[in-house]
This record gives structure tokens, sequence and C-alpha cells, in this order.
């Protein structure tokens, strides 16, 4: 049996490729060098992701918070109207899920925040989820259900084996 990790990347490329279709007249940029190469010419979306925690839920899998950071720069200083507007479009986008693959990632929590610097307005929005990964490839035989890659030097017990002899003590309550 394989099965497929979803990476900190897949988000991101997941995330973008959504956005790409909603935002035609943006560049959408998953690395700060893109972000710095086409932000002077061009309303820009930048998109990063980070695994905040991860729990360990089983023997093969970890329980990830994610947070998803996606920053919309746009290309002049705009009225903060706009940035409202882009906000919504973003959350109508990413209502209740973010299809990975074909996977789906269910959203707890949206954060927009809309901040102005020395060059403008600009709008971040923070989308939290969570994710229950499987870390290992695992093969299981249906055979005898005891082969479990990795766990090679893990002694298994033989439960037909029986007990030859046993010495057993008896004290009184003294």
């Amino acid at each position: 049996m394989v099965i497929n990790i979803i990476t900190t990347l897949d988000i991101i490329k997941a995330v973008a490729v959504q956005i790409k279709g909603k935002f035609n007249d943006t560049k959408v940029c998953i690395d700060k060098e893109q972000l710095q190469k086409y932000a002077s010419t061009s309303n820009c979306i930048y998109i990063d992701a980070t695994i905040l925690a991860s729990e360990v839920a089983t023997l093969f899998a970890n329980n990830d918070s994610i947070i998803i950071d996606i920053s919309y720069y746009p290309v002049s200083n705009v009225d903060k109207t706009i940035l409202y507007d882009v906000e919504a479009k973003l959350r109508l986008l990413f209502v209740r899920s973010i299809k990975v693959g074909k996977d789906y990632l269910h959203i707890d929590t949206v954060t927009p925040d809309i901040t102005k610097d020395d060059v403008g307005w600009r709008l971040n929005v923070s989308i939290m989820t969570k994710l229950f990964n499987n870390m290992y490839n695992s093969t299981i035989s249906p055979y005898d259900g005891k082969k479990i890659v990795g766990t090679d030097k893990i002694e298994i017990l033989d439960t037909k084996e029986k007990m030859s002899s046993f010495n057993l003590e008896v004290k009184d309550g003294d």
C-alpha cells in the first residue's frame, strides 16, 4: 500500500492554482524573488505556508497545524475599499476547504488583515487548517498481518508458545 504524503509545497501549489483561476490579472508568486520581479509592474499575490505544530497522532501519522498566508500587493497605492473586494473574493474561494490533489483540507479559521506601510495598503489573509498526514509507506501482508516496513527490529511474540512450567510462591499475610 503506497501512501501519498501531502507536503507544504503541494498545499502552496493547490492554493496558487485556485487563486489564479479567480484573479486572472494578478501574478501569483510562491517565492520572494518572483514577488520582487513582478511587484513593480502588476498586482501580485504571494502565497506561503508554514507548519506551526506537528503532533503525533499514531505510530505512522502526524496531525499538523498549518497556516497559509496569502498576501496581496497592489501595483500602485490603491484605495482601501479595493482590498476589501479582494478579501471577499479570497474568502469566497476558500469557504470551507482547500482541494489538494484528491484530498481536502478543512479550514478552521480565516483571518484577514489590511495594513498600510510606506508603500501603501496591503492585504494579508491567513488560513488555519489541520492535516492528518501519514508519515511512512507501510506494507501489511494480508497473510500474516505482521510485516510492517521499518519494524524489522521489533520482536513479535509467538502466541502459540505455551508455558512449560511456572513457580508460584504464596506467603501468609504476616
